[in-house]
């Protein structure tokens, strides 16, 4: 079910829908495109709010638009000097100690897994030592962080139909 758009009447006043009523009374465009155009002046000030509020409202931005988001949200983007900002990852509830592990650091440590069982199948397990050995040199990581990965994933590995 899509979310009906509310009549321009109802938004309350926020600095975005005070500029997009505005443009819409010069009639340059129409609202479609005076909202995305809104929407990229804050994303490239830095600013997703707009964005995020239009998008709530039932807003489908343009291309454009989401070429801008995509620009702003890619840490690995070039410089470029029509996008002086970019969005950093910041959980919003940080727990104390150490940072958990992000999907790609996850999925490393399932590949090692996966390595060291299907060497472990192949010379058997009284290889297991010269196993973690050759993994953590091939792979480029520690002895102790390829074991530990073994041992957090070698139960996924071995039932991956379990969960």
């Amino acid at each position: 079910m899509t979310k009906s758009k509310p009549d321009n009447n109802d938004f309350p006043d926020l600095p975005w829908t005070i500029e997009q009523d505005l443009l819409d009374q010069v009639e340059l465009a129409s609202t479609e495109k005076i909202i995305d155009l809104v929407i990229a002046r804050y994303l490239m000030a830095g600013d997703p709010r707009p964005f995020c509020w239009w998008v709530e409202q039932g807003h489908r931005p343009s291309d454009a638009v989401l070429k801008v988001l995509a620009h702003t949200l890619n840490p690995d983007a070039t410089k470029d000097e029509r996008f002086p900002y970019y969005f950093e990852r910041k959980q919003r509830f940080p727990k104390k100690g150490r940072e958990q592990k992000g999907p790609e650091q996850k999925l490393r440590d399932i590949l090692i897994a996966l390595c060291i069982q299907k060497r472990l199948q192949d010379n058997g397990p009284g290889s297991y030592d010269a196993t973690i050995k050759d993994i953590a040199n091939w792979v480029g990581v520690s002895e102790a962080l390829t074991k530990q990965a073994y041992d957090t994933y070698k139960d996924a590995v071995a039932n991956p139909t379990n969960d």
